[in-house]
C-alpha cells in the first residue's frame, strides 16, 4: 500500500477501510454471530481445554490479518472476486485435522469441496459486507467472533464440522446478509423535505 500510493500510516489505514468506526463494527460482527454463539452454546458446553495463544492467534489475529489482505488490499483495491477464491483455498489449508496420521496425507477430494464452499462462500458475502458498509471493521469483526465461538466451544477439528456447525455458520452468514441489507439500504427522502 505504501508503494500504491506513498501514504503515511493514516493514508494507508484509510484506503484498507480501516478508518471507519470500530464500535458500530464489534457491535454489528457480535449481534450477526449471535447463531453461531445460541447454537454452539444450547448444544455443548466451553472447550475445556482452551489455551490463550492459540484463541488468540486463530480468533483475532488470523481473521485481522484475513480479512486486512483479502477485503482490505484484495477486494477494495482490486475490485475483483479473485480475493474470494483465494481465501477459500488457503483456508482448506489453515485447520489440518488432527485425526491423519501424518501431515502428508491429503484430504479426500469431497471433505476439500466442501470446505472449499464453508469458507469461500462466506468470503463472498464479508466483500459484499466490506462493500455496503465502506467499513473493513464490519469483516474483520464477523470473522473475530465467528472464529472465537468456534474455539471456545468443542465444535470440530477442521472447518468441515457435522451438521451443527454447518447449519449455524450458513445462519450467521445469512443473518448478516439481512441485517446488512436491512442497514445499509437507501432510505426514502422525508416527505416535505426539499
Amino acid at each position: 500500500m505504501w508503494a500504491l500510493y506513498r501514504a503515511g500510516l493514516p493514508g494507508i489505514c484509510c484506503e484498507l477501510g480501516l478508518c471507519a468506526p470500530l464500535r458500530p463494527a464489534i457491535a454489528f460482527g457480535f449481534f450477526a454471530s449471535l447463531p453461531m454463539l445460541i447454537g454452539f452454546a444450547f448444544t455443548g458446553d466451553l472447550s475445556p481445554h482452551i489455551q490463550v495463544l492459540p484463541v488468540l492467534f486463530l480468533a483475532f489475529f488470523s481473521p485481522l490479518v484475513e480479512e486486512i489482505a483479502s477485503r482490505g488490499f484484495g477486494f477494495r483495491q482490486l475490485l475483483t472476486a479473485a480475493p474470494s477464491g483465494r481465501f477459500g483455498s488457503r483456508s482448506g489449508r489453515q485447520r489440518p485435522c488432527s485425526d491423519m496420521a501424518t501431515s502428508s496425507k491429503a484430504r479426500t477430494s469431497r471433505e476439500m469441496l466442501g470446505l472449499f464452499f464453508l469458507t469461500g462462500s462466506p468470503a463472498v458475502i464479508f466483500a459484499w459486507l466490506v462493500y455496503r458498509w465502506q467499513n473493513l471493521w464490519v469483516a474483520v469483526m464477523l470473522h473475530i467472533f465467528v472464529n472465537l465461538w468456534w474455539e471456545l466451544f468443542p465444535v470440530a477439528k477442521s472447518a468441515i464440522g457435522g451438521w451443527l456447525p454447518f447449519v449455524v455458520q450458513t445462519a450467521t452468514m445469512l443473518f448478516a446478509f439481512l441485517l446488512t441489507w436491512y442497514w445499509t439500504r437507501p432510505r426514502p427522502a422525508a416527505a416535505g423535505c426539499q
